[in-house]
């Protein structure tokens, strides 16, 4: 089976192609080009090391029309996005796909941590083994034919373990930290990435149930719903 592997360089990804290649199957990697930040040097060394060839597919404009408008408009109407939720359906597992079927390939897979369940020819996604890194609340807008695609080779593993596997057959990512930020926006100020796009986010009050004046905020932008700290 000849498989399209969504690659970022990291741990995960690697991983999930050694497996891949493990069990038989042809196997290349594509990595996507959504934003200025985005760095494909390290897929590069993975895919070398590796010995599989490396797609570059750009969606820098397809990004910013779709998930990073979005990141703003709901930041502005008082939410709280999920950027990631967002560009995993509408760019990142869509343009893979659709490069996948464009080239020839059977299946895609990533290293996201979820497992995929097929029951009635209906399928859908559920949590991984391992609970803690577990990522299927980030796939569940995922539409039917993309699941039918999709491979996920590290549902069943602990990271743990991985890690440790991945260090005994020398893997250049076996000791590469996780970015826990959002892609387009490393430095995690997004109030100010924000602002710089829409305007200055108005000041306004914070008030009890009573209506009582309790003190100035320094804009809605700056909040999430629930928060308990930095008020």
């Amino acid at each position: 089976m000849r498989v399209l592997v969504g690659m970022s360089g990291g741990l995960d990804s690697s991983y999930s192609v050694r497996i891949l290649l493990d069990a038989g199957h042809t196997v290349e990697g594509a990595t996507l080009v959504m934003h200025d930040f985005t760095d494909t040097s390290e897929c590069e060394k993975a895919a070398l090391e590796l010995g599989i060839p490396l797609h570059v597919i750009d969606c820098r404009e397809q990004f910013s029309s779709i998930v990073k408008e979005n990141l703003l408009n709901e930041y502005i109407l008082g939410r709280t996005p999920n950027p990631c939720v967002i560009c995993n359906s509408e760019i990142k597992f869509k343009y893979l796909y659709e490069y996948a079927k464009s080239h020839g390939f059977d299946r895609i897979a990533t290293g996201h941590y979820a497992r995929i369940c097929e029951k009635d020819g209906v399928y859908s996604i559920n949590a991984a083994k391992d609970a803690r890194k577990d990522q299927s609340y980030m796939l569940w807008r995922l539409p039917q034919h993309i699941l039918a695609s999709l491979i996920l080779p590290l549902s069943d593993l602990e990271k743990t373990q991985i890690r440790e596997n991945a260090r005994k057959i020398g893997l250049y990512a076996a000791d590469k930290e996780e970015s826990q930020e959002i892609c387009f926006i490393p430095d995690g100020d997004y109030a100010s990435y924000i602002e710089s796009r829409r305007g200055k986010s108005p000041k306004g009050y914070f008030i009890n149930k009573e209506g009582k004046i309790l003190g100035e905020h320094s804009g809605i932008i700056r909040y999430t719903v629930g928060q308990r700290k930095g008020l």
